[in-house]
Protein backbone atom coordinates (compact mmCIF):
# COMPACT_ATOMS: atom_id res chain seq x y z
CA UNK A 1 0.00 0.00 0.00
CA UNK A 2 3.02 2.28 0.37
CA UNK A 3 6.76 2.71 0.03
CA UNK A 4 9.39 4.76 1.86
CA UNK A 5 12.87 5.25 0.45
CA UNK A 6 15.62 7.87 0.69
CA UNK A 7 13.58 10.39 2.63
CA UNK A 8 10.43 10.12 0.51
CA UNK A 9 7.26 8.19 1.28
CA UNK A 10 4.30 7.46 -0.95
CA UNK A 11 1.06 5.62 -0.34
CA UNK A 12 -1.61 4.56 -2.79
CA UNK A 13 -5.22 4.95 -1.75
CA UNK A 14 -6.53 2.75 -4.56
CA UNK A 15 -6.60 -0.53 -2.60
CA UNK A 16 -7.61 1.25 0.62
CA UNK A 17 -11.08 2.14 -0.70
CA UNK A 18 -13.73 -0.29 0.59
CA UNK A 19 -15.24 -0.25 -2.91
CA UNK A 20 -12.12 -2.02 -4.20
CA UNK A 21 -13.26 -5.04 -2.18
CA UNK A 22 -16.91 -4.81 -3.23
CA UNK A 23 -17.98 -3.03 -0.04
CA UNK A 24 -20.06 0.15 0.15
CA UNK A 25 -18.21 3.49 0.33
CA UNK A 26 -17.05 4.34 3.84
CA UNK A 27 -15.04 7.55 4.21
CA UNK A 28 -14.26 6.86 7.87
CA UNK A 29 -12.77 3.44 7.07
CA UNK A 30 -10.81 4.89 4.13
CA UNK A 31 -9.41 7.63 6.37
CA UNK A 32 -8.42 5.13 9.08
CA UNK A 33 -6.63 2.96 6.52
CA UNK A 34 -4.85 5.94 4.95
CA UNK A 35 -3.67 7.25 8.34
CA UNK A 36 -2.30 3.82 9.29
CA UNK A 37 -0.40 3.48 6.03
CA UNK A 38 0.94 7.05 6.21
CA UNK A 39 2.16 6.59 9.80
CA UNK A 40 3.69 3.24 8.81
CA UNK A 41 5.68 4.77 5.94
CA UNK A 42 6.81 7.74 8.06
CA UNK A 43 8.01 5.17 10.60
CA UNK A 44 10.19 3.65 7.88
CA UNK A 45 11.56 7.11 7.07
CA UNK A 46 12.64 7.34 10.71
CA UNK A 47 14.44 4.02 10.56
CA UNK A 48 11.80 1.66 11.92
CA UNK A 49 11.45 -1.80 10.40
CA UNK A 50 8.45 -4.11 10.33
CA UNK A 51 7.23 -5.21 13.75
CA UNK A 52 6.06 -8.67 14.80
CA UNK A 53 3.29 -7.17 16.98
CA UNK A 54 0.25 -7.41 14.68
CA UNK A 55 -1.44 -4.46 16.46
CA UNK A 56 1.55 -2.13 15.95
CA UNK A 57 1.27 0.31 13.07
CA UNK A 58 4.69 -0.95 11.91
CA UNK A 59 3.36 -4.48 11.36
CA UNK A 60 3.58 -5.59 7.73
CA UNK A 61 0.21 -5.60 5.97
CA UNK A 62 -0.04 -8.60 3.71
CA UNK A 63 -3.71 -7.83 3.08
CA UNK A 64 -6.28 -5.14 3.81
CA UNK A 65 -7.44 -7.29 6.75
CA UNK A 66 -3.99 -6.80 8.32
CA UNK A 67 -4.31 -3.05 7.86
CA UNK A 68 -7.78 -3.04 9.40
CA UNK A 69 -6.57 -5.12 12.37
CA UNK A 70 -3.57 -3.03 13.33
CA UNK A 71 -3.65 0.21 15.29
CA UNK A 72 -2.52 3.60 14.04
CA UNK A 73 -0.07 3.72 16.97
CA UNK A 74 3.41 2.36 17.59
CA UNK A 75 3.86 -0.46 20.09
CA UNK A 76 6.10 0.13 23.12
CA UNK A 77 9.12 -1.52 21.46
CA UNK A 78 8.89 0.57 18.29
CA UNK A 79 8.26 3.74 20.27
CA UNK A 80 11.40 3.03 22.32
CA UNK A 81 13.44 2.50 19.11
CA UNK A 82 12.19 5.82 17.79
CA UNK A 83 13.27 7.62 20.96
CA UNK A 84 16.86 6.30 20.80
Amino acid sequence: FGLAWRGVAIISLHRLFPEFYGQPPDRKLLTERAVKEAVHEVGHLHGLTHCSDRRCVMAFSNSILDTDYKSYKLCKKCLAKLRL
